[in-house]
């Protein structure tokens, strides 16, 4: 290594380095969705990203070619524009180390399939190799990680095709497929399970069926060949899953020969060969008992230790029930969401209630109807379905109206958590209000009317609650005399006395603007809206509550409009807007973030919501992702979007370079990342803040055609040998909300240059 080289690993190391370039697309996914009952699918848990990936299987004549992804509260569906033919009997695997689902096979509408696809969080890619199984269904698959060499493949044995059964096991390793027939072999089969031990670091094989014959041998992939055990179960069409923090391996369904079996089996594993398999009862403590199933699918969630398996076959048909065990609990059962919601609107308002876990939306309109109807209900959203609250005796309901101000304010000192709510428009009696009522949601719900609100009557302005000063903080509206200019702040929250501010700097009269706190720089932020003459504004304004003062901060960014949607992400640090409608009439679907300096625009996935303005969103802390309501016609579900681990810039391109989370950080758990480093020497630069986002922009002198940025906070930098590189490290208990930024670095000695991976930014999840 030359001078310059080293001379730049210690800048490094005090300052930490990111490669510049593109913002990867967010993920938009719509939420109260369900699959549909369907058997022969497959599941697989991404470590990385803490998801189950569902794709395909049949409910009897259909044949299902679509993805889903639970995050342990709801499913969302994605659309991406590349997907695996509709099929079933095929299988699911992921690989740890290169962060990608791999799928094989199956039965498609023509017959077995050989084809081979990886899926990253966002698209499907089909993978050509040089040599690749014959078309096979109904075999089993799972990952096997070599810890000595920190290489990982995926296993696959048997399988059918047209009614011949598969010998042989075949290993894929993100390049090509490799026959294997040496030593002891496990016979040939269909509907086996395999699972990757995680604790011996070996991969099992339990039972499967063989002409006629339930088969009970129990096999492990040792690195080298296959190792029998002692007989476990004789059961086929089964699903099963390491747990990795029992140590054991744990079955959902399955038959013995013809008979749905009642019972489900954990085999303990004493040591590397030494399996002991004890059956239990399937009962739950939630009243309804998992259907007896077979060509069901599991995973096991890592990160909420907990098996999950999903819909199977049953003697009265397939299903689509959701079942979950915890380590060592029972089976809990999830059932479809009865389609029960608030009707379709605009301009009602919603926030999230951080002590009780749930969204609260109140009040809109409905436009579209022959009759409009302006509401005022309240509903609950637990990310799952939505309920309305039973009323305590002490309730005052707030008149139905729309273009209202909702906030929540959080639970201090002297005060308990709970919703404010101020003004808005009455349709009955054509009236702007100027009310101001709260939720009460400590013991039994119910509004309250709190009284006038000390302002002029308004609707269509906005109201944000800043944490750091404990204030509610309102701007703007539209008055009986037009478009309002006022700030007003609520400084005491026991007191609900409105406060007009005499600040230092304006946005000017306006309405139909977005507001937003950014906790992390302890600012609001605004934008847009129709100022005093109707013009459509497209400029920022942010607002210092400890001096009074409004500085407007960029005219450039999202183009002008009125009824846009706008929050912080506590995850990443941003502000995040969409939606609205422009000066020509024109609704909008499209992404901004605001990082403080710049505004930057978000490539759309392939999935997401229509275009649409005077939606209600909120920030959801417990999936760290925005839910998004109402403000289109034909549309009435919830949508989230989600930017975990985003790569906020490129880096290397794709591949194994770029770096990828094995498992997603939670506090006190263990964590990992790899990526591919080209001569076996690299490091890994990490910071730990409470804001892991890019700021400072300069031009490394010994990066590979990289342009650079330092990272606001001080890394760590960690030497690390391998290819592909690999850390990995249990983070502290304490560190739940704490952000995480890590990147990738390899030597390059042909060019004698340093490469970067895309850089990650995380927040460290509490378990």
């Amino acid at each position: 290594m030359n001078t310059s080289s080293r001379a730049f690993l210690l800048c490094l190391a005090s300052l930490g380095l990111a490669s510049a370039g593109s913002a990867q697309g967010p993920t938009w996914s719509s939420l109260q969705a369900w699959p549909e009952a369907r058997y022969a699918h497959a599941m697989a848990y991404d470590e990385g990203r803490a998801r189950t990936l569902l794709f395909g299987g049949r409910d009897g004549a259909t044949l299902f070619g679509d993805t889903w992804e639970w995050d342990g509260e709801a499913w969302a569906r994605f659309t991406p524009a590349a997907s695996p033919s509709p099929r079933s009997g095929h299988t699911l695997a992921y690989d740890p180390l290169r962060g990608v689902t791999v799928l094989f096979g199956g039965e498609g509408a023509t017959g077995a399939l050989q084809d081979t696809w990886e899926w990253d969080g966002r698209v499907w890619v089909p993978v050509t190799t040089p040599t690749t199984p014959t078309q096979r269904s109904e075999h089993c698959m799972a990952a096997y990680v070599d810890a000595t060499t920190n290489t990982s493949y995926i296993l696959m044995h048997g399988g059918l095709v047209n009614g011949g059964y598969q010998t042989g096991t075949w290993k894929y390793d993100g390049s090509n497929w490799t026959y294997f027939n040496s030593g002891p072999m496990p016979s040939a089969r269909k509907n086996a399970a395999m699972a990757r031990d995680t604790y011996f670091g070996t991969t099992m094989m339990l039972g499967g069926y063989f002409g006629g014959t339930t088969l009970a041998d129990a096999w492990y992939w040792t690195g080298q060949g296959w190792l029998q055990l002692a007989n476990g179960p004789a059961i086929h069409s089964h699903a099963m899953v390491f747990e990795n923090s029992s140590g054991g391996f744990v079955t959902r369904g399955g038959l013995d020969v013809t008979t749905p079996l009642q019972v489900a089996y954990n085999g303990a594993v004493a040591s590397v060969g030494n399996v002991v398999w004890n059956s239990y009862s399937t009962q739950t403590t939630w009243g309804h008992v998992p259907s007896l199933a077979w060509l069901a699918a599991s995973a096991f969630d890592t990160r909420r230790q907990r098996t999950v398996a999903f819909g199977g076959m049953t003697t009265t048909g397939p299903i689509g029930e959701l079942a979950e065990r915890p380590v060592g609990g029972l089976w809990q059962v999830r059932l479809p969401p009865s389609p029960v919601g608030p009707p379709r609107r605009i301009y009602s308002a919603m926030v999230w209630d951080t002590a009780h876990d749930h969204a609260v939306v109140f009040g809109g309109l409905d436009p579209w109807s022959t009759t409009p109807a302006t509401f005022a209900d309240t509903w609950f959203f637990d990310g799952r379905s939505w309920t309305q609250p039973t009323f305590g005796l002490f309730h005052f309901p707030p008149a139905a109206r729309r273009g209202h101000a909702m906030v929540y304010v959080e639970a201090g000192p002297h005060w308990p958590g709970e919703l404010w709510m101020e003004g808005g428009y009455d349709d009955v009696t054509a009236t702007r209000l100027g009310d101001f009522y709260r939720l009460q949601t400590n013991g039994t719900y119910g509004w309250g009317w709190l009284g006038p609100s000390n302002s002029t009557p308004r609707a269509d302005h906005a109201m944000v609650y800043d944490r750091a000063a404990q204030r509610v903080i309102s701007f703007g509206g539209y008055g009986n005399s037009g478009p309002l200019a006022d700030t007003a702040e609520w400084r005491n929250p026991l007191l609900w006395y409105r406060q007009t501010i005499t600040t230092n700097g304006s946005p000017g009269a306006r309405y139909s603007h977005a507001m937003a706190y950014d906790a992390r720089r302890q600012r609001t932020v605004l934008f847009g809206g129709a100022d005093a003459v109707g013009a459509f504004r497209g400029d920022t304004w942010e607002y210092d509550s400890t001096t009074s003062t409004w500085t407007q901060v960029a005219t450039t960014g999202p183009s002008p409009r009125v009824n846009c949607e706008m929050g912080f992400d506590a995850a990443r640090g941003v502000v995040v807007m969409t939606g609205g409608r422009t000066a020509a009439g024109a609704l909008r679907n499209d992404v901004w973030e605001w990082n403080g300096v710049a505004w930057t625009q978000r490539a759309l996935p392939t999935t997401q919501p229509p275009p649409r303005e005077g939606a209600a969103m909120t920030w959801d802390p417990t999936q760290r992702r925005f839910l998004l309501f109402g403000g289109v016609p034909n549309d009435p579900s919830v949508w989230s979007y989600t930017a975990d681990g985003d790569r906020f810039a490129d880096g290397m391109q794709g591949g194994s370079s770029a770096l990828r989370c094995m498992q997603f950080p939670v506090a006190g758990r263990e964590t990992g990342f790899t990526f591919a480093s080209s001569h076996g020497f690299g490091w890994f630069a990490l910071g730990f803040g409470a804001a892991p986002v890019p700021a400072l922009f300069f031009d490394p002198p010994i990066a590979c055609g990289s342009r650079g940025f330092v990272f606001p906070v001080q890394p760590i930098v960690v030497p690390v040998g391998g290819s592909p590189a690999r850390i990995t490290f249990t983070l502290p208990g304490n560190m739940a909300g704490i952000g995480l930024t890590l990147q990738g670095l390899s030597l390059d000695l042909g060019q004698s240059c340093v490469r970067f991976t895309d850089p990650l930014a995380m927040t460290i999840a509490a378990p």
